[in-house]
């Protein structure tokens, strides 16, 4: 990853140079992980918006037919009676899933990484070149506690249907990210 090195232009010490370039990578590395983390966030909650929108209108349909098919007298009330029971199956599974609850989630959780990830933006474009050495690590140490609530507080991910289809996530710079691998680097992290 590169580390744009901008102590030079402001006349730093050699001393602090090393320490402010070690913050900025970290800082980077965050941003990194919290691009990734929301755009993982960012499908899960569309997939898990699509999945209760589909069982919802299924469920509709269904119940729908089973009514016309129950007033009119062209199929037998078995048929009617069927359809009911497909209708009212289909609603227990969107009500017990929790498919919105868990859209809303994937979806607090991929703004709370991009909000992470325009934090440590902010750090290594703004405050580790400029600021004094004392207060560029409180703004780090600050954006690492940022980072910490942030992975406290998102729920887990799973991606259903994704994980096969979108095993290789793209990431920034046309570099390739395996699922897998990032599942094992967030409890790592």
């Amino acid at each position: 990853m590169w580390v744009r090195d901008m102590t030079d232009e402001v006349g730093i010490a050699d001393p602090e140079k090393a320490h402010r370039n070690a913050l900025s990578l970290d800082a980077q590395r965050i941003e990194y992980m919290a691009y990734i983390w929301g755009g993982v966030y960012r499908m899960e909650s569309t997939w898990w918006r699509r999945f209760h929108t589909a069982v919802n209108v299924s469920a509709a349909v269904l119940a729908a037919i089973a009514g016309s098919a129950g007033l009119a007298s062209l199929v037998s009330h078995t048929v009617a009676g069927v359809l009911a029971l497909g209708a009212a199956a289909m609603s227990s599974v969107a009500a017990s899933v929790g498919a919105s609850s868990r859209s809303t989630a994937a979806q607090s959780a991929a703004i709370a990484n991009m909000e992470l990830k325009e934090a440590a933006r902010r750090f290594y474009f703004t405050a580790a070149p400029y600021l004094p050495f004392d207060e560029v690590r409180k703004e780090f140490d600050n954006l690492c506690a940022h980072r910490n609530r942030v992975v406290a507080s998102v729920p887990s991910t799973h991606l259903p249907a994704y994980r096969r289809k979108y095993r290789r996530l793209k990431a920034p710079l046309g570099q390739r990210v395996d699922l897998d691998e990032l599942m094992e680097k967030r409890r790592e992290w």
